[in-house]
């Protein structure tokens, strides 16, 4: 390629375009008994397909809790863009309001597991009158994940992808900052 001015040669990389996700709630504070939608967005403007691994996890700032609530394989076709609203029904987390953010990252699907990109949402648990537990942050990731097990997701494939530990460690530590 040249340059009508130059009087080289001008070099031009194009690099294609990475996937995106994106997380959203349709609220920000919720109780026993409201039902939370999360939607999760993929897009992938690439001219081919792409796998990647999607890691989903709930933080829970105050308790510094993090649970992974999804750790799969999945493909997003050439020019993908979609979303999959999951619904999901708020339990009695406990007599105490808590501060929680979800967490999603598409990852390669290979070592070294570079971050091909992240989004997070903040969201508030508010308790209702009747509330009578305590507040335990690992019986309520256990209960949510158990309610979005069977989440739609593009092209999923495996869950429970063996990622090393520390690189689940790298991803969760650039927002314990």
């Amino acid at each position: 390629m040249y340059d009508s001015k130059a009087t080289e040669p001008v070099t031009v990389t194009v690099r294609e375009a990475k996937p995106t996700v994106s997380i959203a709630t349709d609220g920000t504070r919720y109780s026993p008994g409201d039902t939370m939608i999360t939607t999760i967005g993929f897009k992938n403007p690439a001219t081919s397909s792409v796998d990647t691994l999607l890691a989903w996890y709930l933080h829970i700032p105050a308790y510094n809790y993090w649970w992974q609530v999804y750790l799969g394989t999945i493909t997003l076709p050439a020019n993908y863009d979609d979303s999959f609203e999951i619904p999901m029904e708020v339990g009695d987390w406990g007599k105490e309001s808590f501060e929680a953010e979800w967490h999603v990252w598409l990852v390669e699907p290979k070592p070294p597991y570079e971050v091909i990109g992240h989004d997070s949402v903040g969201w508030s648990y508010v308790p209702g009158e009747m509330a009578q537990n305590r507040t335990i942050p690992a019986e309520i990731a256990e209960e949510i994940t158990k309610k979005i097990e069977g989440a739609e997701l593009p092209g999923k494939k495996a869950q429970g992808e063996i990622v090393p530990e520390e690189t689940i460690k790298e991803l969760t530590k650039e927002k314990k900052k």
